[in-house]
């Protein structure tokens, strides 16, 4: 093929490109159907076409155009640096590091490079690092407003919520139209407690046609909505005349969902739950979950744990708060978080990014006699990093509450790194968890859109309870119902203090009336009071969960009378067991 038509069959590419930012996919799918059939080994033409590939979400095909790119020209950093981006789009993180870091070897001003290195640092908590990275790709794409918000994010991660918001501020005035720049600064002034100042923020967002799903979505999770409301509700629900993408779509469902639910209209609350979830709802299948499982409880046994606590970290700052999502963990949090002693640092992934470099699941291998692999200086590493995020900016604090939920599955790691730390599982009524994140509009949390899959999922976190209450010492995890700490909220805060080491103070329950960043959904209901309406809130919606109670019957004992009184009698069920032998294997109860 020669230069004239390579140059023919680019300009195609960038033809197809302008198709997709127009909505004209399907013409643009016909075009690379036609020059990838006849794409030669042309470096250039290929990258064009793995970049189209990208727009497309066809990373696969990406990976493949960059790789025939890079065989023609190894030493071409732009070709190194696509490629990256296009494998960290498919989640392998470290095929995507070795990329970069031979395309910034080649050329240290590599832009893509930087911000990729930079993208993969801020998902393993490195803040910091992240943050280097990224000013370097400023140094070269200054009006760049996607590495203007990440460097927002990872300020506001390290707890710098000033620096957080003057990144925001400067993506906004480069494109005042940003629909996600200006979601970020709407949620960094919920977060911060500034919710008139956000509720504003997000009507303008309305008037001005940016984000609308986005923004109703925001404003039903900042008020309290009654009857007084039902002008705005209807016009709410009209919005849904107007066309617009599923991605905003369903968020106006969820919007109308609580804002029904808020006044008492549990039918059509639950009407509008459910338009949303099928919207969203993804793809799900819980064997990965499960071979995890697997892993982990291969890893972390009675026997690897106890060698690893002996060269563990001496610490006791870290307190962590698990639990299923929605069970009352941001709650449990800003109640320890209120001692004077004590500070709250949200939802931290580092656990889990630990977690997954020592256990490599395309290498189940690794999970194999690890209290032989892992040595002191490795786990010192491990933890030294952990508290330095730990305590940013929390310096004066004698214990620091990490409530990320998921870190049920890091127990084991908990227990081995940090033997002196505090763990406190809240257990809430598991029909009310699995219908709590039925009605949350989750991001990327595919399981929770599909109420058999969010099933799947609580049973999944029970059976990891239980594992680590065989393996670890009785009384290492304290547990806290959540219905008794709403109930007798003095009680039971007093008991939770007490586990975490700090002095019982009255003023504690006064939370509320505190300023305090909140990063989770939560947000809104932790800034009240402690309240009751959200316990046995199933029973809101009893003529809509007979299967849900059903599937979740093994769960329900002491329900079966309350549940009768709404007509479902619960029938016996099967239930996954997937720890006690490491296989899955089912058992009648």
């Amino acid at each position: 093929m020669d230069q004239k038509e390579i140059n023919r069959l680019r300009s195609q590419v960038q033809l197809a490109s302008q198709y997709i930012k127009s909505g004209r996919r399907e013409e643009a799918g016909d075009i690379y159907d036609e020059i990838s059939a006849r794409a030669s080994s042309d470096p250039r033409l290929n990258a064009d076409l793995g970049n189209l590939c990208t727009h497309f979400g066809a990373n696969d095909k990406a990976i493949q155009h960059f790789e025939i790119s890079i065989q023609q020209e190894p030493y071409n950093p732009e070709y190194l640096a696509l490629l990256g981006i296009a494998l960290l789009k498919t989640s392998d993180s470290p095929m995507a590091r070795e990329s970069f870091s031979k395309a910034l070897a080649l050329n240290k001003d590599e832009t893509a490079a930087l911000y990729g290195m930079g993208i993969i640092l801020f998902g393993e908590g490195k803040y910091q690092e992240s943050i280097d990275f990224l000013q370097r790709v400023l140094k070269h794409r200054s009006k760049d407003t996607n590495v203007l918000r990440n460097l927002s994010e990872a300020w506001k991660n390290l707890g710098d919520y000033e620096k957080a918001q003057e990144f925001l501020d400067k993506a906004i005035k480069l494109n005042p139209k940003d629909e996600q720049a200006l979601t970020d600064l709407g949620t960094l002034l919920a977060e911060t407690g500034q919710n008139d100042t956000a509720q504003k923020h997000y009507e303008q967002m309305i008037r001005n046609k940016i984000g609308v799903g986005t923004a109703y979505a925001n404003i039903a999770r900042l008020k309290n909505f009654s009857s007084k409301d039902q002008v705005y509700i209807g016009k709410v629900a009209k919005t849904l005349d107007q066309g617009m993408p599923p991605q905003q779509r369903y968020l106006i469902h969820y919007a109308l969902a609580k804002m029904h639910d808020d006044c008492q209209q549990y039918d059509d609350a639950f009407d509008q739950f459910r338009k949303a979830n099928l919207l969203q709802k993804e793809p799900y299948d819980s064997k990965h979950d499960l071979n995890w499982q697997k892993l982990v409880a291969k890893a972390f046994t009675r026997k690897s744990i106890d060698k690893l606590a002996s060269i563990g970290h001496e610490s006791d700052l870290p307190v962590f708060i698990i639990g299923m999502p929605r069970s009352g963990t941001t709650l449990l949090e800003r109640i320890i978080a209120s001692h004077e002693l004590a500070d709250g640092a949200g939802e931290l992934l580092e656990m889990p990014n630990i977690l997954h470099q020592i256990i490599d699941e395309k290498n189940p291998k690794t999970a194999s006699a690890i209290e032989n692999r892992l040595q002191k200086d490795e786990m010192r590493s491990y933890a030294e990093h952990y508290l330095s995020v730990l305590s940013k900016n929390r310096e004066g604090a004698k214990r620091v509450v990490d409530k990320l939920p998921g870190n049920y599955m890091s127990v084991g790691l908990i227990a081995s790194l940090f033997p002196n730390s505090t763990i406190i599982n809240i257990n809430r009524n598991p029909l009310d968890t699995c219908l709590s994140c039925y009605f949350q509009a989750f991001e990327a949390v595919r399981w929770s859109n599909d109420l058999k899959d969010i099933v799947a999922t609580y049973r999944i976190y029970r059976d990891y309870l239980e594992y680590w209450k065989s393996i670890l010492p009785a009384g290492q995890i304290l547990e806290i119902q959540y219905k008794t700490l709403v109930e007798n909220s003095a009680e039971e805060s007093k008991k939770v203090l007490e586990f975490c080491g700090l002095d019982w103070n009255p003023d504690i329950l006064d939370f509320h009336e505190k300023e305090s960043t909140i990063r989770t959904a939560s947000r809104w209901q932790v800034r009240q009071p402690i309240y009751k309406s959200s316990s046995m809130r199933w029973k809101n919606y009893a003529p809509f969960i007979n299967d849900l109670a059903q599937d979740l019957a093994n769960f329900l004992e002491s329900d079966r009378e309350p549940l009768s009184e709404f007509g479902i009698e619960l029938k016996n069920r099967s239930v996954l067991v997937c720890f006690k032998w490491l296989t899955c294997t089912t058992q009648k109860h």
